[in-house]
């Protein structure tokens, strides 16, 4: 929790100091999926029904992300990437706990509060990365935005799915 808090804080230690058994790492990754499915109004699935989705989503999203930044750290180094990134990512993802907050706004300011705690979570996700893993901030930023199309593609899956399943309203202009 300490580290999760200190992360979310900007301060962050080497990559090192991030080694955790499996199951941290996971429980953490459980408490922001929680967050996440509470924050998300305006599904029409039961609560066991968002956990399990945002938890799977959060899982994969998570796992993507760890595989494609050690692989641009590998294609940045030059050789193989040593140790793993994923508890990091996953504790970079703390901001995401303000989720039910930002969904009791109403419309306007939750949107803006929406794309001020995204925006924050990048900051968190790229000084974590950098810093851990002693690089330069805009090469872990030009690593996510090459990583961008694959988020887009996962987050288009996601809302196709959640959609099918009648979770999500149909977007407008399409027959139900």
């Amino acid at each position: 929790m300490r580290d999760a808090l200190d992360v979310a804080r900007l301060k962050v230690g080497p990559l090192s100091h991030y080694r955790y058994p499996v199951w941290q790492p996971l429980v953490w990754l459980a408490l922001l999926s929680l967050a996440a499915a509470l924050g998300a109004g305006k599904f029409k699935a039961s609560l066991p029904q968002r956990l399990l989705f945002f938890g799977i989503l959060d899982l994969i999203s998570c796992i993507l992300s760890t595989l494609w930044l050690m692989g641009w750290l590998r294609i940045l180094d030059r050789r193989p990437f040593e140790g793993t990134l994923f508890p990091l990512i996953v504790l970079a993802a703390t901001p995401q706990l303000l989720q039910p907050v930002v969904a009791m706004l109403p419309d306007d300011a939750g949107l803006v509060a929406t794309v001020l705690l995204t925006l924050y979570g990048l900051v968190v996700l790229v000084r974590a990365v950098a810093v851990a893993t002693v690089h330069r901030p805009a090469l872990i930023a030009a690593g996510l935005l090459a990583y961008l199309p694959v988020a887009l593609l996962l987050y288009g899956l996601a809302v196709n799915i959640a959609t099918s399943l009648g979770w999500l309203p149909a977007p407008t202009g399409t027959p139900e």
